[in-house]
């Protein structure tokens, strides 16, 4: 629980590269490489190469699994940058593969170098494509994952911090623009501001629309609260939040 649930950064609109919201990942991956680690320090002498490869085959699979599915790092950088790695890594898995079916005759070393990066940078795109068209969906109750209704009311907080900042002329590191008319974000994410909103405050709506999801959908799941109320810190609107209680 320390490592799933403790961490020096877990504001969810944090700039650090290393924030989370939960670690749930984590500990599922400090799993994985103990057992990789006992395996290929112990078990090479003695297990079969099949197994060797299934085990390898398998880490990669959920490494993927996880950081496409939990997306637990804050920011989403991050998120893509693993499935990126895991791409990599089954690739590099796939040539080995290849190696022990055919008992060392092929040679997979041209296509080993050529391919991981090309897997690697496909794996990183595609991520962001599939976490993007999670962002653009209007309703979090028709989304039956947690972790995505935390992904879907995450970025909406993070972009209603920067909003605000940049409309209250708190410099934001790496950005030096002035806040755009709500116009301008009408069509980003189909939210749009009413009459005298702002677009920070109209992200935020939306963004307690995501929190109250999370606390409805999965009331019986104690780490979808804790998420809940982490988000509610970073809300400025505390009315809402009261209204829910």
């Amino acid at each position: 629980m320390t490592v799933a649930s403790v961490y020096s950064d877990r504001v969810p609109t944090s700039a650090q590269l290393d924030a989370r919201t939960h670690g749930r990942a984590d500990v599922l991956l400090l799993i994985v490489k103990l057992v990789l680690t006992a395996l290929l320090t112990y078990g090479t002498s003695t297990a079969p190469q099949w197994l060797l490869v299934g085990v390898l085959a398998v880490s990669g699979v959920l490494w993927l699994f996880l950081f496409l599915t939990m997306v637990p790092f804050a920011r989403l950088v991050m998120n893509a940058a693993h499935v990126g790695m895991a791409t990599a890594f089954l690739w590099a898995t796939l040539c080995a593969v290849i190696v022990w079916a055919s008992e060392g005759a092929q040679d997979v070393g041209v296509i080993l170098v050529l391919g991981t990066p090309l897997a690697g940078v496909l794996g990183f795109t595609g991520a962001y494509m599939r976490f993007y068209g999670i962002l653009e969906q209007d309703d979090p109750y028709g989304m039956r994952s947690m972790w995505m209704v935390t992904l879907w009311t995450r970025e909406r907080l993070r972009e209603a911090h920067r909003s605000k900042r940049r409309h209250e002329g708190i410099p934001i590191p790496g950005l030096q623009v002035a806040e755009p008319p709500p116009s301008v974000h009408v069509s980003r994410w189909g939210i749009k501001p009413a009459e005298g909103q702002s677009w920070s405050s109209a992200l935020e709506a939306s963004a307690v629309t995501g929190i109250e999801a999370l606390e409805d959908l999965f009331a019986s799941v104690g780490i979808a609260h804790s998420i809940a109320s982490t988000f509610y810190k970073v809300t400025t609107q505390l009315s809402h939040y009261k209204e829910r209680q």
